[in-house]
């Protein structure tokens, strides 16, 4: 008697994305929005209710299917909003990004908004834009999970909020869906 068997190929292990994003801000008419952006592609999104002003700072962890050809991976600030005083005004202000271990700072990323060229990355994100990193500077750790790097959340925006200008243009908020 003949046994006619199949072999089953194993299903292509999917490496992760395990990103912690430490984050505050400036809350008016509604908290900052901001999302987890891969690749140029918004990967998901968190409400940011830590207060900047008090100091407060707040960890979003997002776990995502890693692309196989890993590009950028930033922090997009979706729905600026300003009333004509610095007091009415909504900001997101990020820390620093673990990726799978390795830490980011804002310093080492740069900034874009829909309106003015790319600028080195700074904490404060006063328009709405994306902040990114390029990930050859995960090294190894865009493919698997490493010991973490900590780094203290500390007020590293002294030098950014001293830059905000006191007037910006006002702007209607920009939304979008979460992407699962």
């Amino acid at each position: 008697m003949a046994v006619n068997a199949t072999q089953q190929t194993p299903a292509p292990v999917s490496k992760m994305l395990n990103v912690s994003v430490v984050v505050a801000g400036d809350a008016y008419l509604g908290d900052p929005q901001m999302a987890l952006v891969v690749n140029g592609q918004q990967v998901g999104t968190a409400d940011v209710s830590a207060s900047h002003g008090s100091g407060q700072w707040q960890t979003v962890t997002f776990s995502v299917a890693a692309p196989a050809n890993l590009q950028t991976i930033g922090v997009g600030f979706l729905n600026d909003a300003y009333g004509g005083s610095s007091t009415l005004d909504r900001n997101l202000y990020v820390d620093h990004i673990v990726v799978n271990g390795t830490a980011l700072t804002p310093q080492q990323g740069t900034f874009q908004d829909p309106w003015d060229p790319a600028s080195t990355g700074a904490s404060g994100l006063y328009t709405q834009g994306t902040l990114s990193w390029n990930a050859s500077l995960l090294g190894n750790s865009s493919t698997g999970s490493s010991g973490e790097q900590p780094i203290a959340a500390a007020n590293q925006t002294a030098q950014t909020d001293a830059a905000h200008a006191v007037t910006e243009l006002g702007c209607a908020p920009f939304q979008t869906a979460s992407v699962a």
